[in-house]
């Protein structure tokens, strides 16, 4: 059984004016840590045969891992102040 614990501290937000001040455009941004009790992605060929012995092999997996992510958007105003966000 895995258990893990993830933590996004960092938020980007990048809006982008374009030419209709009415639609500018948003580009978020994040990124986060992941720890979980087990190597993760988990190693599904951990052995190799060279030479005719059986060699453990590490893939590179390990139980920190970086989540990041990212998005777009536009912004339409409805008043002063007010904006539908779709994205």
């Amino acid at each position: 059984m895995y258990h893990g614990v993830s933590s996004h501290p960092g938020h980007l937000s990048l809006e982008l004016p374009d030419q209709i001040e009415a639609h500018p455009a948003v580009v978020p941004g994040a990124g986060g840590l992941i720890y979980t009790t087990h190597k993760f992605p988990p190693n599904y060929f951990p052995t190799q045969i060279i030479n005719g012995q059986t060699v453990k092999i590490d893939s590179g997996t390990s139980v920190w891992n970086f989540s990041p992510q990212g998005g777009g958007g536009i912004h339409f105003f409805t008043r002063d102040g007010r904006s539908l966000d779709l994205g």
